[in-house]
């Protein structure tokens, strides 16, 4: 019985340990680009969901 992902040709789901390792050296922090992005997302979700026709 194969336990890793790679050796049954599935990739594994989640974060790579690379990925983990850039989040911790940035403390979690998101860049103002990426909070602008999700702001903007927000807004023109809530625009949409929130109209009637």
């Amino acid at each position: 019985m194969e336990s890793s992902g790679e050796l049954s040709g599935h990739k594994r789901r989640g974060f790579t340990s690379e990925a983990v390792e850039r989040e911790e050296k940035r403390s979690g922090q998101l860049s103002v680009a990426v909070i602008a992005r999700c702001k903007t997302r927000y807004f023109i979700d809530g625009a949409v969901f929130g109209t009637s026709l």
